[in-house]
């Protein structure tokens, strides 16, 4: 099964005839990266000036191209099976400088203190 962040890639690579080392040259990665994305898939969160990289170049919206890195690497649960919604609400994300994280619940104080207030 191909990863959520790969077909995002596919369907960009199969509209306008671009092949992978052109576009991994566009998004600012060698192409090894964007083969073992597609062999491999997306095992760890990519750097944020890449999934940059695959907004602008696929002129999909930041936040789809992060959700499906996000769910391709489980710091998002699997969908649901039974009607395919996600697990996890995507308003309970926010972005930070230093990425995004997961909001800690508001029943775990010690857990918000390690968060950081901001």
């Amino acid at each position: 099964m191909q990863g959520h962040l790969w077909s995002i890639i596919q369907k960009h690579l199969d509209d306008y005839g671009v092949r992978e080392a052109e576009f991994a040259r566009r998004i600012g990665t060698s192409p090894q990266t964007v083969s073992s994305w597609k062999n491999r898939g997306v095992r760890s969160l990519p750097a944020k000036h890449l999934l940059v990289g695959v907004s602008d170049v696929t002129r999909q919206p930041y936040d789809e191209v992060l959700t499906a890195a996000l769910y391709d690497t489980n710091y998002l649960p699997k969908e649901d099976a039974s009607d395919g919604a996600p697990i996890v609400e995507p308003k309970k994300l926010r972005a930070t400088g230093r990425g995004t994280r997961v909001a800690p619940s508001e029943s775990s104080p010690r857990r918000a203190a390690e968060f950081g207030s901001q």
